[in-house]
């Protein structure tokens, strides 16, 4: 729900409260030092303070984004990359430091180092409108270093030629509670995101390790991401070919030298007579699986131990970045191309709202991977998630629907005209200055506009009110006097202390020429009823009475005028 109309209505509720909750101090200050202020005190402070308060909520509602404002931004993106390589070297010497506790959270930063406790909090981190739950993947790693993984890939394009075969297109909405750093959410594979974005990825333009907002600010912001999400079938991928890219095989085969050799021999071992790269990553899989147990805690290997070696020989439980670097670390020894992937789980689905619920912990790192012409495929070893459902089209005798011989097989979805799926961050060479007004006013959202309008117009039937009721029960020639020095005095034309009351009638006559004939005729009304024997006759209070009406109609449409002047000289 939309609160920023409740919110201008709170604000200035409580403005306004904070100002009277104020002239009531003064006044009781006032007392105490035996202080009479003129009656007209409180409401000069209160004009004050409503004139602060209208101008503090308009500058909330008109003031940008830290993000849209490009000065800012700018300054923002020169502190922030040198912010998270200090964090990350942080977190990468305190790894091996026991204690009850981290200060990490979820940060999805280019090195992790495994063995850290997340310390994760049970908090909303984003709202996913979604067609079904998907890993909401953030960042991806190629380099294993013997103690965590590392980012290599660190080109920004913008653009990807991602495959297609086995895939459809996947729409997500990402409302972003807790942004992390630049990056962008996305499903299996993103191609499009509504911000300005670019990829970042590695000299295989194919595939992207993450997908980064232009702008800081705008990976905070709502946006929407279009991705290829893997329909592909067991038989298709066991079909797949099995002749990996150069640059692939560089990258995603690599390993330490340090590795020890009982996990190369545990992961033969485990792979036995599998020959295909689909059939050994999901043996790997279920290896994974059903051998060992997943623990929320987070134990950090012996110094000078290899992390994977002590998870599968010594821990056997313990937190999901584990069992994804065994599986990766297992399917590299074989000679399948794999990588370890952070991001979120599906989350929640709120039956309210309809959209996906994600908490920061649902932080989950999980496996890709890599078949050609199918490009990266989930795989999810740890045993306290649901595993990744596939058809496996032989074993039932069926065609396969996610790929196969046929290379037009699971591309129709994606084939059909969205050729718009490719990013290009600047504007349509067709649209023009007209265009843009249309699309503001399409995307313009007038409830907090209504909202202050309103709450505006409650403080005029509010001081409305007080004018009213401050002359109530006086006389009628009183009270049309007292009304048009209020009102005048507003305008600007205070009563000065040594003026008669013709001589005060003269010169609000003369200042605003409308204002002549009835302030005199109030004056005159004035007269008669203080200072004859008879007081004022009903032709005198009748005069009075339509000479106010017509003199506040003058009075009230110089208020503006005024309003404004006082703002500005309030500024300077």
């Amino acid at each position: 729900t939309n609160l920023i109309a409740d919110l201008v209505v709170f604000s200035l509720s409580a403005l306004v409260l904070l100002v009277r909750l104020h002239i009531v101090l003064l006044q009781e200050r006032w007392t105490r030092n035996n202080i009479v202020p003129s009656g007209e005190m409180d409401w000069r402070l209160l004009r004050g303070g409503l004139t602060w308060t209208m101008v503090l909520v308009i500058m909330s509602l008109v003031t940008p984004r830290v993000g849209a404002a490009e000065v800012l931004n700018r300054a923002y993106t020169v502190f922030e990359s040198p912010y998270h390589s200090v964090e990350a070297e942080w977190q990468r010497f305190f790894a091996g430091v026991s204690g009850p506790s981290r200060l990490r959270g979820v940060s999805f930063t280019d090195a992790i180092r495994l063995g850290q406790s997340p310390n994760l909090a049970d908090r909303v981190v984003m709202m996913v409108d979604a067609p079904q739950g998907r890993f909401w993947k953030a960042i991806s790693y190629d380099f294993y270093t013997g103690n965590g993984w590392r980012t290599t890939e660190t080109d920004k394009v913008d653009k990807i030629s991602p495959p297609v075969l086995g895939r459809e297109k996947f729409d997500a909405t990402f409302e972003i509670v807790v942004p992390q750093q630049n990056l962008l959410f996305g499903a299996n594979e993103p191609v499009k995101v509504s911000v300005p974005f670019q990829f970042q990825t590695g000299a295989d333009r194919s595939y992207s390790i993450a997908v980064r907002a232009v702008r800081g600010g705008q990976a905070s912001e709502k946006y929407t991401v279009t991705s290829y999400v893997s329909v592909a079938d067991k038989a298709a991928l066991r079909r797949a070919p099995g002749t990996y890219p150069d640059y692939i095989r560089q990258k995603y085969l690599q390993l330490p030298s340090t590795l020890p050799q009982r996990v190369r021999d545990l992961a033969h071992k485990v792979a036995g007579e599998q020959t295909d790269p689909y059939d050994k990553a999901e043996t790997i899989e279920s290896f994974l699986r059903t051998t060992y147990r997943y623990a929320p805690t987070v134990r950090a290997p012996p110094a000078g131990r290899d992390p994977v070696d002590f998870f599968l020989f010594d821990l056997k439980e313990d937190f999901c970045e584990y069992f994804a670097s065994s599986m990766v670390v297992m399917l590299r020894e074989l000679g399948v191309p794999a990588r370890v992937v952070e991001g979120y789980t599906a989350g929640t689905l709120d039956p309210a709202t309809g959209k996906f619920q994600v908490k920061e912990l649902d932080a989950h790192a999980w496996v890709e991977v890599y078949f050609p012409q199918y490009g990266w495929i989930e795989f999810e070893p740890t045993p306290s998630q649901a595993p990744i459902f596939r058809v496996d089209s032989e074993a039932i005798g069926g065609a396969s629907p996610g790929g196969g011989d046929d290379t037009s097989t699971g591309t129709t979805a994606i084939d059909r005209g969205d050729k718009d799926l490719q990013n290009d961050n600047s504007p349509d060479e067709g649209q023009g200055f007209g265009d843009s007004v249309v699309s503001a006013v399409q995307n313009f959202d007038p409830r907090p506009v209504a909202a202050l309008l309103g709450a505006m117009l409650l403080l005029l039937l509010l001081a409305f009110a007080r004018f009213q009721l401050r002359f109530r029960g006086q006389p009628s020639v009183d009270s049309a006097w007292g009304k048009a020095r209020l009102l005048a005095s507003y305008a600007g034309f205070a009563v000065d202390p040594s003026q008669t009351t013709y001589e005060y009638a003269t010169m609000l006559g003369e200042a605003v020429p409308d204002a002549k004939s009835p302030i005199q005729d109030i004056a005159e009304a004035r007269v008669h009823d203080r200072y004859t024997p008879a007081g004022a006759s009903a032709d005198d209070v009748d005069r009075a009475v339509s000479a106010w009406r017509r003199l506040a109609r003058t009075l009230v449409g110089l208020l503006p005028a005024r309003l404004v002047s006082g703002i500005a000289r309030i500024w300077r």
